[in-house]
């Protein structure tokens, strides 16, 4: 356990450095894409589970993988300050 403890501890420090997973280089394109399929991910599972989908949970939980990879600045705007003022963070499916 204590181990696991030490590796979390490795990854959250690389993070909050600004280093990237070792080898990960994504591209413009392919964050893009990674962006319109989280989108529309989302709004079919808040279609799917109602009020049990909660659009933060799942937003942040995307933008781990940017933060991960180094790219934090990519995070789009709506995830973060949507979810600071309460709005729903994804458009809702039609």
């Amino acid at each position: 356990m204590d181990q696991l403890s030490e590796i979390d501890q490795q990854i959250a420090a690389n993070i909050a450095a600004g280093n990237a997973i070792e080898g990960v280089d994504l591209t413009d394109k392919q964050i893009e894409r990674y962006i319109e399929v989280v989108s529309h991910t989302a709004r079919m599972r808040s279609k799917m589970l109602g009020e049990d989908f909660h659009d933060v949970d799942f937003a942040m939980g995307a933008a781990v993988v940017l933060f991960a990879t180094g790219k934090n600045g990519k995070v789009p705007p709506a995830w973060i300050y949507n979810a600071m003022r309460g709005v729903p963070i994804f458009d809702k499916a039609d």
